[in-house]
């Protein structure tokens, strides 16, 4: 258990007459564990973001699709980060186009089909994972057939090979093809429950990524960036931002490098919680 030490003895505040910048991973961190649902002081958090006219920015490894309600529950017009930076999403042009120097661009970063098949053959993963998932712009499908692979018709942000029941051997070939194919693909390891997931996605693909991008269209920088995350696809953007948070029940390397371990969960509302005291204490300061 890591204990919440970082920072106590110098505690970060919002400066006045600063612009900021804040960006939140979804799952596991700004939303509870239950279904998909956002605790209470969620609403107020994100209406003092936008009393200060301060960008709020959702930095997910989730599709826009899925996405969209919570976007939409927060009544949100800034841009929105998915598939852990293969996409940054241009969610409302008319907001963009008062809250940006120029209109912003969609960025799409693929993993082509041909490469999937390439990968697959090579290392003759059918016989090897349960199941592979892709995920692409308007679609996703599931396949564990080696002709299943040629009715794809999409490009993928997600290529993903699904392992059940059997975690020694999944992270022996998540090691394998790590080695192998790190210089071609992004790839990560994740654990849900009993299943293991090795996933591609492609080249330059990070939030820390996307969220450079989003800073500079708003004329910002890192300095000015105040990121929320609990996991390893949020590891370079805690990294990046000039200030950091994981809810104190976070991935444990996601806990190492952010800059402040929150006192909450992301279940109590951890988030909320710290943009709620951030916001007061620079309303209040004389």
């Amino acid at each position: 258990m890591i204990k919440n030490t970082k920072n106590k003895s110098e505690k970060f505040k919002l400066q006045k007459n600063k612009k900021y910048l804040f960006a939140t991973d979804l799952d596991g961190t700004f939303l509870t564990s239950y279904r998909d649902s956002m605790h209470v002081d969620n609403y107020q958090a994100v209406k003092m973001i936008k009393q200060h006219h301060f960008p709020f920015v959702i930095a997910t490894g989730r599709s826009w699709w899925w996405a969209k309600k919570i976007y939409d529950q927060l009544g949100l017009v800034d841009a929105s980060i998915h598939f852990s930076g293969a996409q940054i999403h241009n969610v409302n042009n008319n907001a963009f186009k008062v809250n940006f120097n120029h209109k912003f661009i969609e960025i799409y970063t693929y993993i082509k089909k041909e490469e999937i098949i390439e990968l697959v053959k090579e290392n003759d993963l059918i016989t090897k994972v349960d199941f592979f998932s892709v995920v692409g712009k308007e679609h996703q499908a599931e396949f564990s057939e080696m002709e299943d692979i040629d009715k794809l018709f999409f490009d993928a942000f997600e290529f993903v090979c699904v392992i059940k029941n059997n975690p020694r051997y999944a992270n022996k070939l998540f090691l394998d093809l790590k080695k192998k194919y790190q210089k071609r693909f992004v790839i990560k390891y994740w654990e849900h429950q009993k299943m293991r997931e090795i996933v591609f996605s492609p080249p330059e693909t990070d939030k820390a990524i996307a969220l450079k991008y989003v800073l500079k269209q708003y004329n910002m920088t890192e300095d000015n960036l105040i990121y929320f995350g609990d996991n390893i696809n949020d590891i370079e953007a805690l990294k990046l931002a000039k200030m950091s948070y994981v809810p104190k029940n976070g991935n444990k390397k996601a806990l190492e490098v952010a800059k402040e371990v929150l006192d909450n969960t992301n279940d109590q509302g951890a988030v909320a919680k710290k943009i709620i005291q951030l916001i007061n204490d620079l309303d209040n300061e004389k």
